[in-house]
């Protein structure tokens, strides 16, 4: 998983520590001149334009646009656009970073204030408060008055105008009341915007921004005497901060029918908090291909994520770059492999881990020899059996090789496993009864003279596993958690049904019971308790400082069954537990943030944590210690508390 450059994050961790948020030196004001559909950025101390560049928008008629300025990017909407979107510009480079819905009607007026962004519909006079990542509703706002042409926000006080008659009205920004109504200095206010007290507002028709007090309303001077066609204002103070940064992948790789490999890389756009902006359908990123051959490509993010394709010899070597104007680049270099066309499947009995099968899947490319290049995601899939899938379902191939592992209780069965890589698609079934150790098994391999009839029909997957940490104690003088687990009971619970074998008819119970199983930081699942029918819960002694995901097999008498989960899902969240430790002060107080050994919050566990930082429980390298809120992600509310604890000095854990 790749996150923003460790430096970069251990530096601005460094810097909040230890001197507090940094005061940027400079304001910014920011026009759109419908004219000639450009963003003009203004210097808030003289009123000289520094710069223009192009807008998303065109902002006709009469300037129905609104702007807003967050530090760092521009946004921008057109009440007449068809696609009818917020796009967000980078401040310096008016590139695309960001897109997400607008709200319905007609909105003509933007302002950002304390990470909420404001838009107002002029047909119903009333201002949304958004959340920027997405666009959702917040909350909504009604003022009482008409209101349209342009809008602005400075210290929780929202300013909005009204072009027939032209005034200018004061808004409280979280209820929404009216406060203050002045006159406006312009005749058709479709721009404005504050910042402190200064309150600026512009005029369609003369090109003119007026400068008022925006705690009395009294105008103060002309600040601009021609700038265009003014559609909007915004205005902020420069933070130099973005919040934004890439991840570059290689996607799928493709042998064609005339040799060469389809490549397909792909740039995700994030923000800060690691989540996949997924609103974003307008970004443009350049893909420049460099090494043994040269290339660029130019990709629309949809979804998020810009992708290109490469048709490319295979074997060569290349450094791959992603650019967004105005973002940091990443690269990676990548070696172009001749793809896997055919696997095989070898199962290995583990020798220090009784009940453990690894399997282990081999990779051909077209030639017949092993695809070392391959370094494609293998996932392993258990299709049959009185077994489950104890280690990762998806492993990246190293040296034409990947393996998971197998629990099985032993019993003789036939355990069924796919291996997928890509489109290739391999089978094999392996006969416990029957199997030499070790042997590797061929694309599909069937087993014979089975000793007695088996159904292949698994029960009902279990629903409902929860995992609730109850509370923390002390056993051999370790600290220890205890955790629930509980479920709901399947449909073939207590049933009793008849099985045809021959000229018999042979009496089977519904099922044999539930397997429990837990993984810890991601290790292998092992079983940690077998019960009865009519069992739906238990209690697990864990130890702090780990992370821990449950799985639970329903079985019956020839197949074992594990509950659908899907990773990420909210049934995922429901069977994880995330535990870190806790010190105590000699007052007795919390300690939290004791990553390295000793006693005491210092730089050192803050330069672990800094390495931590974005990752969460579906990472293969989440480490609990790290997730001081225990919501099962290491992020900024982690990070806060850490800082509260910094400096702090524990007597014991």
């Amino acid at each position: 998983m790749e996150r923003l450059p460790h430096f970069v994050l251990r530096l601005g961790m460094v810097l909040m520590l230890l001197v507090g948020p940094l005061r940027a030196q400079q304001d910014a004001l920011f026009g759109l001149d419908a004219r000639f559909s450009q963003i003009v950025r203004i210097d808030l101390e003289s009123g000289a334009e520094q710069a223009r560049y192009p807008s998303p928008v065109l902002c006709k008629p009469e300037g129905a646009c609104g702007m807003a300025y967050n530090g760092h990017a521009v946004y921008i909407v057109d009440s007449t656009d068809p696609d009818r979107r917020i796009y967000e510009v980078g401040a310096e480079s008016g590139a695309i970073w960001h897109s997400m819905p607008s709200p319905p009607g007609s909105i003509d007026g933007l302002a950002y204030d304390d990470g909420v962004l404001y838009a107002l519909d002029f047909l119903t006079d009333t201002i949304y408060a958004l959340d920027p990542f997405d666009g959702s509703v917040l909350r909504e706002l009604s003022p009482g008055v008409d209101i349209i042409g342009g809008m602005g926000v400075s210290q929780g006080r929202l300013y909005a105008s009204r072009i027939r008659p032209s005034l200018i009205f004061e808004i409280d920004g979280e209820s929404g009341q009216l406060l203050n109504e002045w006159p406006s200095p312009s005749t058709v206010p479709t721009g404005v915007a504050a910042q402190g007290s200064r309150l600026f507002v512009g005029d369609f028709r003369s090109g003119a921004i007026v400068e008022m007090d925006g705690q009395t309303g009294a105008v103060l001077d002309t600040f601009v005497r021609e700038m265009g066609d003014i559609a909007a204002l915004s205005a902020g103070r420069v933070d130099g901060v973005i919040p934004y940064h890439i991840r570059l992948e290689r996607g799928s790789e493709e042998l064609r029918a005339d040799g060469l490999v389809q490549l397909e890389m792909t740039a995700g756009l994030y923000d800060a908090q690691g989540r996949l902006m997924h609103t974003n359908d307008h970004s443009l990123v350049r893909f420049v291909l460099s090494g043994d051959v040269e290339q660029t490509a130019v990709a629309t993010a949809s979804g998020g994520v810009a992708r290109a394709g490469f048709a490319l010899n295979p074997g060569i070597t290349l450094v791959v770059r992603a650019e967004l104007d105005g973002l940091e680049p990443v690269e990676k270099t990548i070696r172009v492999v001749s793809p896997t066309v055919r696997t095989t499947l070898e199962f290995i009995e583990s020798a220090g881990r009784p009940g453990y099968l690894e399997v282990k899947a081999h990779l051909f490319d077209a030639t017949d020899k092993r695809a070392v290049d391959d370094t494609s995601e293998v996932h392993f899939t258990l299709l049959g059996g009185r077994a489950m899938l104890a280690g990762p379902p998806t492993v990246v191939a190293r040296d034409a090789t990947a393996s998971s592992w197998l629990y099985t209780d032993g019993r003789n069965t036939d355990i069924t496993v796919e291996v997928r890589v890509r489109s290739v698609v391999g089978v094999a079934t392996l006969n416990t009864g029957k199997w030499p150790s070790p042997t590797e098994m061929s694309d599909l391999t069937v087993s014979a003279e089975r000793i007695a009839g088996r159904d292949n029909i698994p029960p009902t997957p279990v629903e409902g596993l929860r995992a609730v940490l109850l509370g923390q104690g002390k056993s051999a003088a370790k600290p220890v958690a205890f955790i629930e687990l509980s479920w709901e009971l399947v449909p073939e619970d207590g049933m009793r049904y008849f099985v045809p074998f021959g000229e018999q008819v042979i009496a089977r119970d519904g099922i044999e019971g539930y397997r429990l199983m837990r993984s810890q930081n991601s290790g292998l699942y092992r079983e940690i308790g077998v019960f009865p029918p009519g069992t739906d819960r238990f209690v697990d002694f864990v130890e702090l400082g780990n992370n821990y995901a449950y799985q639970i097999i329903v079985a019956d008498a020839d197949n074992w069954r594990i509950a659908n989960i899907e990773p990420g899902s909210a049934a995922d969240g429901a069977r994880r537990v995330a535990l870190s430790v806790v010190g105590v002060d000699a007052e007795g107080n919390e300690v939290s943030g004791l990553f390295d050994g000793d006693l005491d919050v210092d730089l050192d566990d803050f330069f672990l944590f800094a390495d931590a930082f974005g990752t969460n429980s579906a990472d293969a390298v989440f480490d609990a210690r790290f997730d001081l809120d225990g919501d099962g992600a290491v992020r900024l509310s982690d990070f806060f508390l850490f800082a509260d604890n910094f400096g702090a000095v524990a007597v014991r854990r």
